[in-house]
């Protein structure tokens, strides 16, 4: 088939892009360009749906992580507990900052390569990318829960409210980190437009 235009030169508009019109329609060239385009971007948008899913990998991993970190620091002043309170208490309240750290970077790291993501990906894209970052927050937020139960059931009640009350205030904290974490990913959740 030969892509020798007509003497006109006719060309017919179709999904906003121009082909050349031959004696047996159109123009073979023109058609495997716009087909070659349009696989290309399906091929960026797989790479971006990839990109995603290895940070919903990575947030559960984290979260699993924090949660066996959270077992080991409680397994640990369980055990040093009849020795000495004070000790366990201020070790405790350590971890638990450094988990609340941790779990602060990662967080947001997370929302910003989620909102990079977001500003680069189609509207059937970037809802996907809103349902990953509710199972994060829902994960955190199962994180603290757990941590509460465990610190509740686990631990004598007179230890609980001589020790936590007295020198451990890491529970608000954490909960100040998920309001935190909460708010960020709200505020970036619907993108701005990009500027010109």
């Amino acid at each position: 088939m030969t892509d020798s235009p007509p003497p006109s030169e006719e060309k017919k508009v179709l999904w906003g892009q121009d082909f050349r019109v031959v004696t047996e329609g159109l123009a073979e060239t023109d058609v495997v360009i716009f087909v070659e385009k349009l696989l290309g971007r399906h091929r960026e948008r797989l790479h971006q749906l990839d990109h995603i899913t290895a940070l919903n990998e990575l947030a559960t991993k984290t979260v699993e992580d924090a949660q066996a970190l959270a077992r080991s620091i409680e397994d640990d002043a369980r055990s040093k507990a009849a020795s000495d309170s004070e000790e366990i208490t201020e070790q405790a309240r350590r971890e638990a900052e450094a988990i609340v750290e941790a779990a602060r970077r990662a967080a947001a790291d997370m929302v910003r390569n989620a909102a990079a993501d977001v500003e680069s990906m189609q509207a059937d894209s970037q809802a996907a990318l809103r349902e990953r970052v509710q199972k994060i927050d829902s994960a955190l937020k199962a994180v603290e829960d757990a941590a509460v139960r465990e610190l509740s059931t686990r631990m004598r009640s007179h230890y609980i409210w001589k020790h936590l009350n007295q020198s451990v205030h890491f529970l608000p904290a954490f909960r100040a980190l998920i309001n935190e974490v909460e708010a960020q990913l709200a505020s970036e959740q619907t993108p701005e437009p990009p500027a010109s």
